[in-house]
Parts: structure tokens; sequence; C-alpha cells
């Protein structure tokens, strides 16, 4: 079976990390290379700084230091994202803002969110239902448990 973001990740360029379960763009939520912006703004229609502003290097240089991220080298991102605790694979959540819009905003992958400012509680990582770890987009998580 061919998923969502398998088809995404073929079709636009965009590096992939193999999780074990389910390939997922983990650079794609990082950074962009010039090949997979061109392929997500041709396959999205979006202009390139709104992709730009869906990247976890937007916040480079102020609460993330992605210095030693080479793109196609998943070592890299690993080492980075345990430094800086940063979530590219998964994500944290409020249960409420995601029954509300079902909005996944950015800034719950940085590992300094931990609360969430409009509801006042601390974002969970696992489903609070299921137990599932939060995969944003991966096979087998799930935002409507």
């Amino acid at each position: 079976m061919v998923t969502t973001a398998a088809l995404a990740i073929a079709t636009t360029g965009t590096p992939a990390l193999d999780t074990g379960t389910s390939r997922v763009a983990s650079l794609v939520v990082v950074t962009l290379t010039p090949a997979s912006l061109g392929g997500l703004r041709d396959a999205t229609g979006l202009r390139a700084a709104e992709l730009q502003q869906m990247q976890l290097d937007r916040y480079a240089g102020t609460v993330l230091d992605l210095s030693g991220v080479e793109l196609g080298r998943e070592a890299s991102l690993t080492a980075v994202a345990a430094r800086e605790r940063m979530m590219p694979t998964w994500s944290r959540a409020c249960p409420p803002c995601l029954r509300r819009d079902g909005v996944w905003p950015l800034w719950w992958r940085l590992g300094i969110a931990a609360v969430c400012p409009l509801h006042r509680r601390l974002l969970v990582d696992v489903c609070p239902r299921c137990g599932v770890r939060l995969l944003r987009g991966a096979s087998g998580s799930r935002a409507d448990c």
C-alpha cells in the first residue's frame, strides 16, 4: 500500500527517515533542500516562503541550533535532534486544541514546548485514550482517537 507520505516523498524528492513501520519525511520538518522546496511548491501550489515557515529551521539561531544537520545524512539529524531536544518524527499536542481545530502547530515539536498557553495544560506526547505515541503524519498515529 502506498501512503500519502510515501507518495509525497517520491514525487517531491524529499529525504525520508525509515522508522521501521513507516517512512517519515523527517528532514522536511527541519529544513528543505532546493529540490524538495521546488517539488513541494509544485505539488501544493504554496509559495516558497509559506513552505519555509513550516520548517523547524525557522527557529534556527533562536531556540534551535541546527549546526551539524547534513541533508541526506540521517545520523546527523538524530544527533542534532537529541542535542536540541526537538522532535522531527513525533510531536507533543494539546488535546483540546486538536479537538477544536485539528491544527498541529510546529512549535509543539520543540523540546521547550511543554504547556499550551491557551488551555494552560501540559502538552502530551502519547494519546491519552490509546497510549499511542503521537507520530503526526505516520501510519498508526491518530489525531482523532
